[in-house]
């Protein structure tokens, strides 16, 4: 056998065996372009493993890096080691992505708590601000639900009234269920505070004639009665 016929064999063996079907007939006038294709398919899924890795990898350091702040700085200001002042400093010294990550958010409210407890209910408000900024927890999330009440009683204690209604605003309109009556409530009491009638009656009437069984029915009723 000749070098030509030995090296035209394989492929033409190849081709004679594709052939015998459809799907092998168009695999072969086609070979190139597939195997780029899963050449391409092949680097994706490599490629997005890689980063699925990178941010496990991302989310267990600030994980860590959150318990070390829980276990040490927060509990520094329970056992009152350090003052108020000085625990607010260090957390805002901490990376704004720590700052605003899910697993900060339970050691957040836990500080702001604290610090509620402590009479420094503008320090508290100051440590939960982060997480309901433009740049912090996504609006939608679970870990956005329970901070944005804690700030939002926050800051109208301290007579951010227009504070409290854009993150309850922000909290009703991400669909969110859990409190959803709590939020509504909440924002009717401020909007009466700032004689705007129209908004507290819509969001009391949303308690009273979608959730009339709730437990806060009665006292959206109570807060209609007040409207001219």
């Amino acid at each position: 056998m000749s070098d030509i016929t030995a090296n035209q064999a394989p492929e033409a063996t190849l081709e004679q065996s594709l052939n015998k079907t459809d799907m092998g007939h168009w695999l072969y006038e086609h070979r190139k372009s597939f195997l780029a294709a899963v050449a391409v398919v092949l680097v994706g899924t490599i490629g997005y493993v890689g980063w699925k890795q990178q941010q496990k990898n991302e989310m267990n350091r600030l994980s860590e890096q959150v318990a070390k702040f829980e276990t040490t700085t927060l509990a520094d200001l329970k056992a009152k080691k350090i003052p108020a002042a000085d625990f607010a400093t260090k957390f805002k010294a901490l990376d704004n992505k720590l700052q605003t990550t899910p697993s900060m958010v339970p050691v957040a409210v836990d500080s702001a708590a604290t610090l509620r407890a402590m009479d420094e209910s503008k320090l508290a408000q100051d440590i939960l601000k982060p997480m309901v900024s433009d740049n912090g927890l996504k609006a939608s999330s679970a870990a956005y639900m329970f901070v944005a009440l804690n700030y939002a009683a926050l800051a109208e204690t301290n007579g951010e009234t227009d504070e409290a209604i854009r993150v309850l605003e922000t909290y009703v309109s991400s669909g969110h269920k859990v409190f959803l009556t709590k939020a509504h409530l909440d924002l009717g009491r401020l909007y009466l505070l700032k004689k705007d009638n129209d908004r507290a009656k819509k969001n009391l009437d949303f308690i009273v004639n979608d959730h009339p069984n709730d437990e806060l029915a009665k006292l959206a009723r109570l807060y209609l009665q007040r409207l001219p």
